[in-house]
């Protein structure tokens, strides 16, 4: 009896071996983080099936993975060069617009590049105006314009021929004042006044014109459809003509024109003189933040491993520890088994 005590003792001490090497091993399990962006919400990172920490071999359990956060987004470099040709100094934008999906981005200058250059063929337009103000009949303007520019770039004058483009008419024709007839009447009888040979009856607080308005006109050699008197006025006291010896009065009729406003514009291309510039290259760039086409995925996967127990390599390295411990149950049971058959039959014949 005391014989079979011993080997369950024995069959015991090995399953709680076995137990405790399981938990040991599980105790001392490693855990590694991986994050990965995908746009599988269902990805999970890769991992080493066996690593070796401070001269310890594990084995991957097993990998768990979350989802720590959904975007629409992606940071995206853009970057652009530029070229900038014929340029007076050294200076080129600090920033260029881009466009991309029919957005548009604003790249910063990173570097730039300049070399030397000899700029010619430099041309300007160059216009000029003049002013004809209120006039009856469309003027008839010279057919070129002479004027001088300064070119700030060479620090020299540029002499200019411009021809005649086109003569614009800015306003229509309407009634506006025009400068006044100055007139001299000679004074007769005190009731009649003479200018030229119209005889015109006298009005002392004014020259008079009604029903004459035609003949003054056509006197002072104005176009009777072009102009109209409407007032006048004294300009002085009578006298006495020294030539003549006759009673004279100054005066003024006041008119209005039937006129329009015209301006001739004359312009050219204008060649200028050769100076030093420069040519750049300039390099933008910018990390900006760009729409996706789908979502993108932020997961955290979470690998797991134990310690790999090294033995010697043999058979027993590639059957499983479990089932190399039920061998050994099943061996020590039939040890037992044999030992109790061996025991009775002593017994039975020491009985006989």
């Amino acid at each position: 009896m005391k014989k079979h005590l011993s080997v369950l003792m024995a069959v015991f001490l090995c399953l709680n071996i076995f137990s405790f090497s399981a938990m040991a091993a599980e105790e001392n399990t490693i855990e590694i983080e991986q994050t990965i962006i995908t746009t599988n919400q269902y990805g999970e990172a890769e991992f080493e099936e066996t690593i070796t920490q401070d001269g310890v071999t594990y084995e991957l359990v097993e990998v768990t993975s979350t989802v720590q956060s959904v975007s629409n987004t992606e940071v995206t470099s853009l970057s652009e060069i530029v070229y900038y040709n014929r340029l007076h100094t050294q200076t080129v934008p600090e920033s260029f617009p881009y466009m991309n999906g029919g957005n548009e981005y604003t790249l910063t200058l990173q570097d730039v590049q300049y070399e030397r250059t000899l700029i010619t063929g430099r041309e300007q337009v160059v216009s000029g105006n003049i002013d004809f103000g209120n006039c009856t009949v469309a003027p008839v303007p010279d057919n070129s314009f002479q004027t001088t520019i300064f070119d700030e770039a060479s620090g020299q004058y540029v002499n200019c021929t411009l021809p005649l483009i086109r003569l614009d008419q800015n306003t229509t024709n309407a009634w506006s004042e025009a400068t006044p007839i100055p007139l001299t009447v000679f004074i007769y009888e005190a009731e009649y006044y003479a200018i030229g040979a119209i005889e015109v009856p006298y009005n002392n607080a004014a020259p008079n014109y009604i029903g004459f308005e035609t003949d003054l006109l056509t006197l002072a050699g104005y176009n009777t459809t072009q102009y109209r008197i409407v007032g006048s006025a004294w300009t002085g006291a009578t006298y006495i003509d020294t030539n003549t010896g006759e009673e004279c009065r100054d005066g003024e009729l006041r008119i209005e024109r039937f006129a329009a406003t015209y301006t001739a514009v004359y312009e050219a291309t204008v060649g200028l003189p050769s100076i030093n510039g420069y040519n750049a290259t300039a390099y933008y760039s910018a990390e900006l933040e760009l729409p996706t086409a789908m979502s993108e995925y932020t997961i955290l996967s979470v690998a797991t491993y134990r310690p790999v127990v090294e033995t010697n390599t043999s058979i027993f390295d590639f059957i499983p520890v479990q089932v190399f411990i039920l061998a050994i149950i099943l061996l020590i049971v039939l040890i037992v088994i044999i030992l109790y058959v061996i025991s009775k039959k002593r017994k039975d014949k020491e009985t006989a």
